[in-house]
């Protein structure tokens, strides 16, 4: 009988643990939650001109989803999936200071871009998992944390 128990035990942890290692999930079809859903100046499946400028969930750091959002004391805070905007409304002030920082962050120098633009991605890969390598931006598969890009070295300049 213990060792059933055990068991059963130890299956619910490995599900707990798998839930909480998944990170969010991909958008559901279903019609977006009370406060999300398509903007009131723009078509429907055209995002806002702030979710242009906002390219990052304030939560996880991912891409937003357009559709995703919340309004908050006269703003609109674009989220990746379904599972942030709650945890963004219980502490929005932590949220807006990193979504302010990432919008002053987005405004770089252009220099800084051109120097950017000049590495080419040689592949992408998981900062928890470097061992997985990819072509192209996307998910991890072992822990579904977005991929980062490796890129090549900058050249030195010719003079040197």
């Amino acid at each position: 009988m213990k060792t059933a128990l055990y068991l059963v035990m130890a299956g619910a942890l490995v599900l707990a643990a798998g839930l909480l290692a998944s990170g969010c999930k991909e958008p559901s079809s279903q019609a977006p939650a009370a406060g999300q859903g398509k903007s009131e100046n723009t078509p429907e499946g055209t995002p806002a001109a702030a979710a242009i400028a906002q390219k990052l969930c304030p939560v996880t750091g991912d891409p937003i989803d357009p559709k995703i959002y919340v309004d908050y004391q006269g703003r609109r805070v674009y989220f990746c999936c379904e599972m942030c905007p709650p945890m963004f409304k219980k502490d929005p002030e932590k949220y807006l200071k990193k979504l302010d920082e990432q919008m002053k962050g987005a405004a770089a120098p252009a220099k800084e871009a051109a120097s950017a633009a000049e590495k080419k991605v040689l592949y992408w890969t998981c900062a928890m998992h470097p061992e997985v390598k990819a072509d192209k931006p996307g998910k991890c598969p072992k822990c579904g944390m977005t991929l980062v890009p490796v890129t090549e070295a900058p050249k030195e300049p010719a003079g040197k």
